[in-house]
């Protein structure tokens, strides 16, 4: 889901929108069934506006088709119920059930994400209000200056798979090509392949431990003991 954040945040003093891609959340993050059929946004969600998604990032989009329910034009009748797709949500940051949901979404990935790996951050559409649509970054110096940094494509996470995947920055071109499929594929290879259960070696017989405890109980109660009487 292509998720657009909206809003004052510290590192945002000019409000400039900020977005994230993230795969594989729960479904009732964003939506609840219907009475009328399919299924209903839920507050504080709003769908975002298809004119500010730039066809060049449009890969990230997950097209979900949507009922909403409108009030009775004329008392006595039935509520108007209309369905149509939508590409991604746009959320309001400087409401209080903004934030809420926000910091839900955040605990969620630091839970599912391994710790080897850096929950990264939305970015920013543009270095300001005025310019086109260039994915930019910010950092601080440090002299407590706010540094703004261009080049940066929008991060991707990928929550759905056995091994939660961070996708590192892909080139905002030519993103429907099979090449960019492979690559896809080989980041989570990549990922996974670095990712190795942690050893605990006795170095004096060799010996594999499950944890760093057990490694310390065994030298404590073997060779330390041994040490001791001059065996």
């Amino acid at each position: 889901m292509l998720i657009r954040l909206c809003g004052h945040f510290i590192d945002n003093p000019r409000h400039v929108d900020k977005l994230i891609c993230i795969k594989g959340l729960p479904e009732s993050y964003f939506f609840r069934p219907s009475r009328f059929g399919g299924k209903e946004l839920i507050s504080p969600w709003t769908p975002d506006n298809e004119s500010n998604i730039p066809q060049s990032i449009r890969y990230l989009c997950e097209e979900v088709e949507i009922t909403k329910v409108f009030p009775p034009i004329e008392k006595g009748k039935d509520s108007v119920v209309d369905k149509y797709k939508i590409l991604g949500v746009k959320l309001e940051y400087t409401s209080g059930p903004g934030q809420e949901m926000w910091e839900q979404i955040e605990g969620y990935l630091e839970r599912m994400i391994p710790r080897d790996q850096r929950v990264p951050k939305p970015v920013l559409c543009a270095p300001d209000q005025k310019s086109e649509f260039n994915p930019t970054s910010a950092r601080r110096t440090v002299r407590g200056s706010l540094e703004l940094q261009s080049g940066v494509a929008i991060p991707v996470i990928v929550l759905s798979d056995p091994t939660p995947v961070v996708s590192p920055i892909v080139q905002s071109i030519n993103l429907q090509s099979p090449i960019i499929q492979e690559k896809k594929q080989e980041i989570k290879s990549e990922v996974k392949q670095e990712i190795k259960p942690e050893t605990f070696l006795c170095k004096k017989c060799n010996v594999n431990f499950p944890d760093q405890k057990s490694r310390h109980s065994h030298y404590t109660r073997g060779h330390k003991d041994k040490e001791l009487i001059g065996v």
